[in-house]
């Protein structure tokens, strides 16, 4: 009752981080730092459950090491200090670090050649196409607009045909939401 408004912030952020560890050393895997396609899996645990539990990035920032094993862990620890300011910049430099640039040139070989299956459905497409654009260009995780950009284009360059003929013919929709929305509404 006698805390301050920025106390009982800092106390819910605590509860938050403690609950989010104890769900985090069943449902997530360690990131152990063999393998520069896991970092990626890892992560999309991480924040999958992060968001879910409603973490702040401030709080995901303290939470990241204590889900790292000991190497990543002393790489975190060694960042310089403005690589792990904000959870963003951490996960970036995470990443980039473990990302082998034989992987990251293989994804974006993956990501330009990527073309929709015959019964795949739009929203899968996209998705898989984001997660290829973050796996290729990691240095621009945080650039949204950017990989959006990026994606769009690979969207409609890799859809079935009998869509990008539709879409073509509607005019080249601005953004890669416009797109797959066009997309659904022609394949419902």
């Amino acid at each position: 009752d006698n805390l301050l408004p920025d106390e009982m912030a800092d106390v819910v952020d605590a509860l938050k981080r403690m609950q989010f560890l104890q769900i985090a050393q069943t449902s997530i895997t360690k990131f152990n730092g063999e393998s520069g396609k896991l970092i990626f899996k890892f992560f999309e645990e991480f924040d999958s459950l992060a968001n879910a539990s409603g973490l702040t990035d401030s709080v995901k920032l303290t939470a990241l090491p204590l889900c790292l094993q000991s190497y990543p862990r002393s790489v975190f620890h060694n960042l310089p200090d403005d690589k792990k300011v904000t959870y963003s910049e951490a996960r970036k430099s995470l990443i980039a670090y473990f990302q082998p640039p034989a992987v990251i040139e293989k994804a974006i070989v993956e990501f330009q050649q990527r073309k929709q299956g015959e019964n795949e459905p739009i929203d899968l497409y996209a998705h898989n196409l984001r997660r290829l654009a973050m796996q290729a260009y990691p240095a621009a995780i945080d650039q949204e607009s950017f990989l959006k950009q990026l994606v769009k284009v690979q969207f409609l360059k890799g859809m079935l045909p009998k869509f990008h003929n539709l879409i073509t013919m509607m005019g080249t929709p601005d953004t890669l939401e416009q797109a797959v929305e066009i997309a659904k509404r022609i394949e419902s």
